[in-house]
């Protein structure tokens, strides 16, 4: 910031003073000299107050920068003009006052110009906005702006007269050096919690490492034996610790792969027993229909005899459902002879008429125009002529299809009269031979029962010859799930239990880098590789659980077979 023109009135000592700036060459050094109490600080103050709206230095108070000789009528104001990154900007502060004869106070004014195309440009108008416009261009506020430009007298002249101790006091409060004492106590505090982090982490090490099981293995408890506070100790022992790991697991391993070949064995075993077990329920069931039948042999029979006597009856119902519809169809065909005759009579009737008037009609031609209307009434009649024609040749036909008809309805009558000369006295209720016949199909479906099931006796013989095979199996494999149960007893002493261990090493690893400081033991860090294989521990754990399981299942088998 560069300063152009400043312009007092009323300010300190002055009532109406401008400085132009604007004379001084670039670059140019200048001083501002006089008496003490002569004004040079009362300049700064101006400046600082036309920015911020505050003196120079914190103890002056805005009410003091008032003139004690300014007219009680006209207010305190500056103007200042300065140039900032080749642009010229204008502020215009007027400051509180009573004015002479009110008693209310002349609230302050502030506005902010810019210089655009050779003319001022207002941009603020308001005090608080003003103030913090100006605070965004310069990019300081009041106090540091009074720190960066402005060296208060005050605070110089106590400065060069005040000892080291006191000196570096002064120094704190013109350059605000305390946020650098908070940061030392900040940092302080940083390192006393990264010593007790490290602290904590000797002691979760020595938690986890005593965690560590042992599977009754002399050689992993000599590795365990070594002090937690000898990280480089622990390091060497990790590997060794795995490669055991590793021996157990192999062991585990083949221990699971033979216990599996003969859970399979018992498991083939089990389901043919199973398979057994339904055939010979079943044949028994069998065995006891079968039994049921022969007993109700003679009924049975008896039921087939009747139900041949029943599909006679049968036959004979339809004949004469058939000669009744036969008897029917002859009525019908009387009817319709008859209505034709009569139709026929009529047509005889209506053509002998006919016939007169025709000859009539020839006798009398004269008397033709007169029957027009006749013959206009009997039109009708004509018009049905040919179906009346049609059923006069259709008699004859009729006729032969009615003796035929009655033909047969006497071959019908005679036929009835044998069957029912055939049945004499075997007549019966029609409810019950509907009752035999469903009877004689039950019997039918218990007689194709029976058939299966003389199979089914064949199939029991041959179970039979098998059972005490399968007792012996089933023998066999008890023996050998109490061979099971007694290495899984040797399985469970060497059970795995990692509780969480990897997530903490894996914590410990990503919080360090090669060549770092270890924060355990102090030491250089050289290698950041896994040690305990971790997965295979998970994985043999998950073997011995699965065993357990087939074990559980084996068991639950056998009770059934029981």
């Amino acid at each position: 910031m560069k300063p152009l023109h400043l312009k007092l009135n009323n300010f300190g000592t002055f009532l109406k003073e401008e400085i132009d700036f604007s004379k001084i060459d670039n670059n140019e050094l200048f001083l501002i000299s006089g008496k003490t109490g002569s004004g040079k600080t009362m300049i700064f103050d101006a400046m600082t107050y036309a920015l911020f709206g505050k003196a120079s230095t914190e103890q002056r108070e805005e009410n003091d920068l008032r003139s004690h000789f300014a007219d009680g009528k006209q207010p305190m104001s500056v103007t200042f003009e300065f140039q900032l990154n080749h642009r010229i900007y204008k502020v215009h502060r007027q400051g509180p006052y009573i004015k002479e004869g009110n008693t209310t106070k002349t609230n302050a004014k502030f506005d902010v110009f810019e210089m655009v195309d050779g003319k001022y440009e207002i941009r603020e108008s308001k005090v608080i906005s003003g103030t913090q416009f100006i605070i965004e261009l310069l990019g300081v506020n009041a106090d540091q702006f009074r720190q960066l430009f402005i060296l208060p007298q005050g605070e110089f002249k106590r400065f060069l007269i005040s000892n080291s101790r006191e000196k570096q006091g002064i120094l704190r409060t013109l350059f605000d050096s305390e946020k650098f004492e908070a940061i030392r106590e900040i940092l302080k505090e940083e390192v006393k919690k990264e010593k007790a982090q490290i602290e904590n982490r000797y002691q979760q090490i020595d938690l986890l490492w005593q965690e560590i099981e042992s599977f009754d293995d002399d050689n992993i408890k000599g590795l365990l034996e070594v002090a937690t506070q000898q990280i480089d100790k622990l390091i060497e022992n990790i590997p060794l610790l795995q490669a055991r790991s590793k021996e157990i697991l192999a062991s585990v391993n083949e221990s699971k792969e033979t216990a599996i070949k003969e859970f399979e064995i018992i498991e083939k075993k089990t389901l043919e027993n199973n398979i057994l077990k339904d055939n010979i329920n079943q044949l028994n069931k069998n065995k006891i229909d079968f039994v049921q039948l022969k007993e109700q042999q003679p009924e049975i029979e008896g039921i087939e005899a009747k139900l041949k006597l029943l599909q006679d009856i049968t036959n004979l119902l339809n004949y004469i459902e058939n000669r009744e519809k036969i008897e029917t169809k002859i009525a019908n065909s009387k009817k319709d002879i008859s209505k034709t005759n009569n139709k026929i009579l009529n047509l005889d009737c209506d053509k002998r008429n006919i016939d007169k008037e025709k000859k009539m009609l020839e006798e009398n031609g004269d008397l033709i125009e007169s029957k027009i209307s006749f013959i206009d009434k009997t039109r009708v009649l004509f018009n049905d002529i040919n179906k009346y024609q049609q059923s006069y040749l259709n008699i004859e036909r009729l006729r032969t299809e009615g003796e035929q008809l009655g033909d047969e309805l006497n071959d019908l009558i005679k036929g009835l009269e044998t069957v029912e000369d055939s049945i004499g006295n075997n007549q019966s209720d029609y409810e019950k031979i509907i009752e035999l016949n469903n009877t004689i199909t039950n019997i039918n479906n218990e007689i194709n029962i029976i058939k299966e099931n003389e199979k089914a006796k064949a199939e029991l013989d041959k179970l039979l010859g098998s059972k005490q095979e399968l007792e012996n199996q089933i023998n066999e494999e008890t023996s050998i799930l109490k061979n099971l149960e007694i290495k899984l007893d040797r399985y469970d002493k060497t059970k795995l239990d990692l509780n969480d261990k990897e997530s903490f090493i894996s914590e410990i690893k990503s919080a360090v880098n090669i060549g770092d400081q270890c924060p355990i033991c102090g030491n250089e860090i050289q290698d950041l590789g896994h040690h305990i294989d971790f997965d295979s521990i998970a994985k043999r754990q998950n073997e011995i659980k699965e065993i357990e399981a087939n074990i559980h299942a084996i068991k639950s088998n056998i009770a059934v077979h029981n």
